[in-house]
């Protein structure tokens, strides 16, 4: 692989923090030493009392490449970290995504205290519109319903104009029916069809989009990872969109099989979601939120994402299981304190045996968050 495909670029780390600073976020992405502080946010630069070893230690050396990540006396390992304090319960930013997909149908019967109503769901972030306050946006192209402009606008800019007037009901009637249990329902192909058609729009090389370009991978595998190679998730259904979105998968060099497996890779480790309770029962969704991804694991986080209705008054909230996350403050932050989520959500009160089970998923070596280094 290319070696600007490994590491993300200062460009696109002051575009991520450009949105930060757009919406008045408390926060920066900067360099990072998990666990270490900055200080007033300022890149970590090697100090004499660190060796190589021990920021390989952190960072995440290679040892059967014998590489690292670390350039030109940096660690190449990124975090979000507070610019000034934040309060117990504040909202730090909030992170709105295209790339994202649910079980929910795009038309369904919505039943609240007794009666029914129609409910839509919103073709960008996946939301159910509120019953009391809905506003139905439609591009004019098509019938494609959207929760507000600011979702209708972001999918034109993004990806309508790939799908629209395509043929992917081969895609779609693949998917969930009345006797699937939710749990099982396969979003992985829907998050295929949604990046690939950002990727051809943008007319850029997938790997050089800021929405993979800014996430990291995980390669490993084993019995102990849940991620499983097989022929039709991983080549057959995303050559079959392309082909679809009128990709020549034999010529367009772009859209490789490696590249695939990387676009894979990065889009497993970084995904956010699961099954909730929704209106008429559980929903699955997955989704990719890319200023999300910027945040680190710990095993005593200090802030925690929810789904942004959380953030409203009841009944206010625009939509109902949106894929916009909200990152909430679960204690105060002092200015220059990295923030951190848990990655395995109520699993950081088990054992540090059992938490490093549970985060193989996303890391390739042990915890090395604050209360793993001080439980080993």
């Amino acid at each position: 692989m290319a070696p600007e495909y490994l590491k993300r670029s200062a460009a696109l780390i002051e575009s991520a923090n450009s949105r930060l600073r757009e919406m008045g976020a408390p926060c920066t992405i900067n360099y990072s030493i998990i666990g270490r502080r900055t200080q007033q946010s300022t890149p970590l630069t090697l100090s004499k009392t660190l060796t190589w070893k021990s920021v390989a230690e952190f960072v995440g050396w290679n040892s059967q490449s014998g590489t690292s990540d670390i350039q030109k006396g940096e660690p190449d390992t990124l975090g979000v970290f507070a610019t000034s304090d934040i309060q117990e319960g504040d909202v730090i930013f909030t992170d709105s995504t295209p790339w994202g997909s649910t079980s929910i149908p795009a038309i369904s019967k919505v039943t609240v205290a007794g009666r029914t109503y129609p409910g839509f769901r919103c073709e960008n972030c996946c939301g159910m519109t509120n019953i009391w306050h809905r506003v139905i946006h439609q591009a004019e192209c098509c019938t494609t319903n959207y929760c507000s402009r600011r979702c209708l606008e972001e999918a034109k800019a993004t990806y309508h104009k790939a799908i629209c007037g395509r043929d992917f009901s081969w895609l779609m009637n693949s998917q969930k029916n009345e006797a699937t249990p939710v749990h099982t329902f396969d979003l992985d192909r829907r998050m295929w069809l949604r990046i690939l058609a950002i990727c051809v729009q943008s007319g850029l090389h997938p790997l050089d989009h800021p929405l993979i370009a800014g996430l990291t991978p995980n390669y490993e595998s084993g019995e102990d990872v849940s991620r499983r190679w097989s022929l039709e998730t991983h080549v057959d259904v995303p050559q079959r969109i392309l082909t679809t979105l009128g990709v020549d998968v034999f010529k367009d060099m772009r859209y490789d099989t490696w590249v695939l497996q990387t676009i894979w890779a990065r889009m497993k480790n970084n995904a956010h979601g699961g099954v909730s309770e929704g209106y008429n029962g559980p929903v699955a969704t997955e989704h990719v939120n890319s200023l999300y991804s910027f945040i680190n694991h710990s095993c005593e986080p200090n802030a925690e994402a929810k789904d942004v209705f959380s953030t409203f008054t009841p009944c206010s909230a625009p939509v109902f299981g949106s894929t916009t996350l909200a990152i909430i403050a679960k204690k105060s932050i002092k200015q220059g304190e990295e923030i951190f989520v848990s990655y395995i959500g109520e699993k950081t009160e088990e054992t540090r045996k059992q938490r490093n089970e549970a985060l193989r998923n996303w890391l390739s070596e042990e915890c090395q968050c604050t209360k793993c280094r001080r439980e080993a």
